[in-house]
């Protein structure tokens, strides 16, 4: 008999006949529910709703399981969606398995205790959802009984927002506790700000209990002291609803001063109005002392580097400066003021940079001190060269990075005088090289001449009565051309003296350049040779130039003997003439040698000669002396050339009065 009624109740219930009896004992209780709790107007329109609706309606989440096996029968739509499961699915589960490992115990307690539902204190459980996101609600249990049969019904209410939220608050409130500073609340809808909150560290900075603050302003902390530069500035915050942050002389319960640094903020309601201030109090009185410790020393500091003649700086690592001592106005025309604040190497000289900024990269990273020698720009532009000695300092507050210090002295006079021993030096060296090179030449080059004109005389006297007359010529001819060459190098040295100490002199007089330069092309061929110069001029034959002609043979005497000597015998010369604008312009090009590149930064050295020369005789002075001449007549020398291929020379002289002009001495 038991085991058919049992049958039947089971068909009944998935037959649609329990569940609806169930719901309907549910609607009856919340229709109750709603009249014990004095919601009267609602009780009509609850009363005429059906079971189902009822059950579906509402927030809250039901479940109906069999309360023997614990079978999920059925659950409203707001217990599939907590879930994330369809009805078909839940009903193959148990309602303790749809709650989380850690509630699950607490839900199987429960239902062995089989406790009545308390609105006031309902269980907190979770419930987990199919995705793996677990809620926090809060669950009651009931349980109805039908002809023999009992049914657990669990209603659960999603408050995991409620409880995160709660969570958030009691986490601030901890932390606004133990915040060492002061926390204070003030109700800005109240005349006077009063407080209505502080925390611990507020009683703990200021010695004033809550008994002692709530309901007061904070004026109370300023005492008597209400002439405070930060006070204006809080009170027009107060006044506009606006964030401030002020450092106020406060007080304490036993009248011992603090500083305070305060931070206010406004808090708003949804509606945008101001409801609330929050200050936060922070006890800055050590910071204050080590400031004002600062302060004086920096004034000892100040004094102590005034009355020094070097330059005293502090720069941080990114170069800005902090201080200059006064000695920046004597040595740099600046006010220390003017250079506080700007990047120290702004006023370091282009070339000198990256080692500066090299050294002050390297103090820091090791902390060693070092001396450089570098140029600072004057006011004026101009630089001076100081010596600087750089070290690490000291910190000047807890915390604070190191700074760079540079004690610096002017040394300008000192480098001109060592640039001036250098180039008496340079020049010195430069002497004894040209000494080198002039005996050098003078061995080689007069031994040449000295060699042949004994060589004649010896076969004039040993065998001048057998010779034939042609043959007593030649040897007579050799021995001019020799004493000839001899005496043209010892005017070229004598020149170049004269040229240094100054007594070579400029002086013009009218010269026809077109017949000029047909006597001096006939004077550098050799009788009875084809000629080798080719000679153009665009010059009129008669045009009259105020030239000085001995300084012109020094020129093109050496130029176009260059030009011939290094060409070959089969080679020409090209020797032109032309006027441009208020110049002469002469161009010499040859196709021999070139000059080597590594010989054009010496090439107008006194006794020089280019390494691809060979044995072709030279004193190394034709160049020399040839700018030497066109520098006297204020003109201008310029080539090009290639090694291999030839060499073109420019001479460009001024032209001047027929007439003549004031000789010029020669300045090089």
């Amino acid at each position: 008999m038991g085991q058919k009624y049992r049958e039947s109740i089971s068909h009944a219930v998935f037959q649609g006949r329990i569940i609806p009896w169930i719901l309907a004992k549910l609607s009856t209780a919340i229709v109750a529910k709603s009249r014990d709790k004095g919601i009267t107007d609602t009780v009509p329109i609850l009363s005429k709703l059906s079971s189902r609706t009822l059950f579906e309606i509402g927030q809250d989440a039901i479940f109906i399981a069999d309360a023997k096996s614990g079978t999920i029968l059925e659950a409203n739509r707001n217990a599939q969606q907590l879930c994330g499961a369809e009805l078909h699915e839940l009903q193959k589960r148990q309602l303790v398995d749809l709650h989380s490992p850690s509630s699950r115990e607490q839900l199987r307690a429960r239902i062995d205790e089989r406790r009545p539902p308390d609105d006031d204190d309902p269980e907190i459980l979770e419930i987990e959802n199919s995705s793996g996101f677990t809620a926090v609600c809060e669950v009651q249990l009931h349980w109805v009984e039908q002809q023999d049969q009992c049914f657990l019904i669990e209603i659960a209410r999603d408050v995991t927002e409620r409880v995160r939220a709660s969570e958030e608050i009691n986490l601030r409130n901890v932390a606004i506790a133990s915040f060492s500073g002061g926390v204070t609340i003030a109700d800005a809808r109240q005349p006077d700000l009063p407080l209505i909150y502080i925390n611990r560290g507020f009683e703990e900075l200021t010695g004033f209990k809550a008994k002692d603050a709530i309901g007061r302003s904070c004026r109370f902390l300023q005492g008597a002291d209400r002439n405070q530069e930060g006070l204006d500035t809080l009170r027009a915050a107060l006044k506009a609803g606006e964030s401030c942050v002020v450092r106020l002389r406060n007080y304490r319960k036993d009248g011992s001063l603090f500083h305070n640094e305060l931070h206010l903020s406004p808090v708003r309601n949804e509606q945008g109005e101001l409801t609330h201030f929050v200050g936060l109090q922070i006890d800055v009185s050590e910071r204050v002392r080590n400031r004002d410790l600062i302060t004086r020393s920096e004034r000892r500091y100040r004094l102590l580097t005034d009355s020094i003649e070097d330059l005293i700086t502090r720069r941080t690592q990114d170069g800005l400066l902090e201080f200059v001592s006064s000695a920046a106005e004597t040595m740099l025309g600046l006010q220390p003021e003017e250079w506080v604040g700007k990047d120290y190497l702004e006023c370091v000289h282009p070339d000198d940079r990256k080692a500066c900024a090299h050294q002050a990269q390297r103090i820091f990273e090791t902390g060693e001190a070092s001396t450089m020698r570098l140029r600072l720009r004057h006011a004026d532009g101009e630089y001076v060269w100081i010596e600087s000695r750089e070290s690490l300092g000291e910190p000047l507050e807890d915390g604070s990075e190191p700074l760079l210090v540079s004690v610096s002295r002017d040394i300008t006079r000192q480098k001109q005088a060592e640039e001036e021993v250098r180039q008496a030096l340079e020049k010195e060296r430069e002497l004894n090289e040209i000494k080198t090179r002039f005996i050098s030449m003078v061995s080689h080059e007069f031994r040449t001449p000295m060699t042949s004109i004994k060589a004649s005389t010896t076969l004039l006297r040993d065998f001048g009565d057998r010779l034939p007359e042609e043959k007593k010529l030649r040897h007579h001819q050799n021995i001019a051309s020799a004493l000839k060459r001899m005496n043209q190098m010892l005017d070229d040295v004598l020149f170049v003296g004269r040229s240094e100490s100054g007594h070579v002199r400029f002086s013009p007089k009218p010269l026809k350049i077109h017949a000029y330069c047909q006597e001096l092309i006939e004077s550098l061929e050799l009788p009875g040779d084809s000629p080798r110069i080719a000679f153009h001029s665009e010059l009129a034959e008669d045009a009259r130039f105020a030239l000085d002609e001995n300084l012109l043979n020094h020129i093109f005497q050496n130029l176009l003997g260059n030009a011939l000597k290094y060409s070959g015998a089969e080679k020409q010369v090209l020797f032109s003439v032309s006027r441009n604008d208020d110049a002469l312009e002469f161009n010499i090009r040859d196709e021999g040698i070139g000059i080597p590149e590594a010989a054009r930064k010496r090439l107008f050295e006194a006794f020089y000669r280019a390494a691809n020369v060979g044995v072709t005789q030279g004193t190394g002075l034709g160049l020399s002396i040839a700018q030497r001449s066109i520098a006297l007549h204020g003109g201008s020398l310029h080539y090009s050339s290639e090694e291999g291929v030839g060499t073109t020379f420019t001479v460009r002289l001024p032209i001047t009065n027929p007439s003549g002009s004031k000789p010029n001495q020669l300045k090089i």
